[in-house]
């Protein structure tokens, strides 16, 4: 009964609500397509790409950093490991498909985790802001990346990558997001079960109490950019694996879609806090909205307005002195409710 009741006013039960509360509107105004076997699994392949993308954010949100070139890691990563799989760098060398495949997958996570140690360094090693450290770095990651590609995209892929985006798990359950659940559990292990889990919630909600507590903040940071590099290098590949693709400006409205995400989760509104389940939910949420509003025939256009107004807005209900009036009107409204009960005595 205890746990019912502290569930009821989480912002899990809010977000189990909200998503309920989605998934009966947007089936009601178009159930025919809405509840269709093949848009449920559409869904569930686009909601992988965004929600890896989520959890490169929330792992740098969640230490009180912030990353903007989680998108260009991911695609310069992919593109790294792309040409190795295609014979386009190294072809004469490795031979062998599968280890191309092999050495590929290697090389893409590689580049992802050296990227994230990059921007941590600058972070966390010479204490240069991370919106402005992120900013210059994506423009880097993605200026590599159009010298690799020369400016072109590269089409196809290994078998088994596009296997990954296009087949299903007992031909029902896509691959990648069995792949998305993973990923999450494995980020759920990392923040909830472990000391480095600790050491970042620490981190980010106050860093002196962290830094006086023995824990080295330099090395915190860097373990946590670097963690979301790696999350970025799985995106790229999961994007790859759903486009057949490699393209050095794909997704550049990824980031916000992310932030967003990750902001209705809650990791930016309590310091060092957020649930990796509440940005799981939200995650869901996103999508549910954005199948709504393909079915309803908007443009692409409309969607990242849409997607613009929602971070606006979560962004403004995260203020201290937005959630100060709430408390005051909510506080308010308690009092009158006990003045009119005493009345009625």
């Amino acid at each position: 009964m205890k746990r019912l009741k502290a569930l009821k006013g989480s912002r899990t039960f809010v977000l189990i609500i909200l998503l309920i509360a989605l998934i009966l509107l947007v089936g009601l105004l178009n159930p025919s397509k809405f509840y269709a076997m093949a848009n449920l699994q559409s869904m569930g392949r686009q909601l992988s790409e965004i929600g890896i993308y989520a959890l490169a954010m929330f792992t740098v949100v969640v230490s009180g950093g912030l990353n903007l070139s989680i998108v260009a890691v991911a695609n310069f990563s992919a593109i790294c490991g792309g040409c190795i799989m295609q014979g386009i760098y190294l072809g004469d060398i490795i031979v062998d498909p599968t280890m191309r495949l092999i050495v590929g997958l290697i090389v893409s996570l590689g580049t992802g985790v050296l990227s994230g140690l990059l921007n941590g360094y600058f972070v966390a090693g010479l204490g240069l802001t991370a919106v402005l450290v992120t900013s210059a770095t994506s423009q880097l990651f993605q200026g590599m990346a159009l010298v690799l590609t020369k400016g072109n995209s590269i089409v196809g892929a290994p078998e088994m990558i596009s296997a990954l985006g296009t087949q299903n798990m007992f031909g029902v359950v896509p691959y990648l997001l069995v792949l998305t659940i993973v990923c999450y559990a494995i980020c759920e292990f990392i923040f909830e079960k472990t000391c480095f889990g600790a050491q970042c919630r620490l981190l980010g909600a106050n860093s002196t109490a962290s830094m006086y507590s023995g824990i080295s903040n330099f090395k915190t940071l860097m373990k946590s950019y670097m963690l979301s590099g790696l999350f970025s290098a799985i995106a790229g590949l999961v994007s790859y694996s759903r486009m057949s693709a490699l393209r050095p400006d794909y997704g550049t409205s990824l980031t916000n879609n992310a932030m967003l995400v990750v902001l209705m989760g809650g990791a930016w509104i309590v310091a060092g806090g957020g649930k990796i389940l509440n940005i799981f939910i939200s995650l869901f949420c996103i999508q549910v909205i954005s199948s709504g509003l393909t079915l309803g025939g908007t443009s692409t256009y409309t969607r990242d307005t849409v997607w613009g107004l929602m971070l606006v807005g979560l962004l403004v209900f995260a203020t201290p002195e937005m959630k100060g009036y709430l408390k005051r009107l909510f506080h308010i409204g308690g009092h009158r409710d006990l003045r009119s009960a005493e009345v009625r005595k």
